[in-house]
């Protein structure tokens, strides 16, 4: 599958995420630095943690053809591993802004788990997966998301937003459109994983039929390991943090 079909990123978004970006420095953001905000498709061992190469257990990684991205994993080093206070299990969008939800032992008292992470890790980038704990009305979903994604850049900080694989909100897939409908409204960076599952083995997800399934390794010269679920979703984030990177510093 081309680029083009699930790395969205047109002209008038990267001068929209250079005005973000340029706001975020007057703010003292940490242009090296990028968070996660999300449930547990972010919070296992297996999102992108492999890259920092800093746990042995997660074996390690080989890029292959994509060897020139070792530059942004350079570049972004330690937030790869990176787990942070705005990652939950089982996290809805109309969660984010409730203290409730946040690490008591990180955060402070009456702190939401986004203001939590950005006081922590002071990030250029947040990388954004909710939807799959969201089964409820496209406009109600759409109305939190789009609260969470403004906020994000009302912070000086780019969001990168992500589709899913799954259908847990039903067949007509709404959440994954009102993803694509705020990513176009705000102008900022889409990686479309519901396209790219469509050319995987069920979807890329594994046998609980959320989690995406398991890549046996990270050698992307194998092509087998374009089948896993797990492998694709880290090299489709790997990309998009490479062309946002490159974006952000063609100023």
């Amino acid at each position: 599958m081309p680029l083009s079909e699930f790395i969205i990123m047109d002209e008038e978004t990267k001068a929209h995420i250079r005005e973000i970006y340029a706001r975020g420095q007057e703010m003292g953001r940490d242009p090296r630095a990028f968070s996660k905000l999300g449930d547990s498709l972010i919070a296992n061992p297996f999102f992108v943690r492999v890259f920092d190469q800093l746990d042995p257990r997660l074996g390690g990684y080989n890029l292959g053809d994509y060897a020139a991205l070792q530059a942004t994993i350079d570049y972004y080093h330690g937030s790869f591993d990176r787990y942070g206070a705005a990652i939950r299990v089982g996290l809805h969008t109309w969660s984010v802004f409730d203290p409730m939800w946040a690490n008591k032992k990180l955060c402070e008292p009456g702190e939401n788990l986004l203001d939590c992470e950005i006081r922590l890790h002071n990030p250029t980038v947040m990388v954004v997966l909710l939807g799959t704990n969201d089964n409820v009305p496209r406009s109600y979903f759409e109305k939190h998301y789009d609260q969470i994604v403004q906020y994000i850049i009302k912070q000086g900080i780019v969001p990168i937003l992500f589709t899913k694989a799954d259908r847990h909100e039903g067949t007509d897939n709404h959440n994954n459109e009102a993803v694509r409908a705020v990513a176009t409204k705000y102008r900022v960076p889409l990686v479309d994983f519901d396209k790219l599952a469509d050319t995987l083995p069920n979807r890329g997800v594994g046998p609980d039929g959320t989690h995406l399934k398991v890549a046996r390794s990270y050698n992307y010269t194998d092509p087998s390991t374009f089948q896993y679920g797990t492998a694709v979703h880290n090299l489709a984030t790997l990309i998009m943090l490479d062309q946002v990177r490159r974006a952000l510093n063609e100023q």
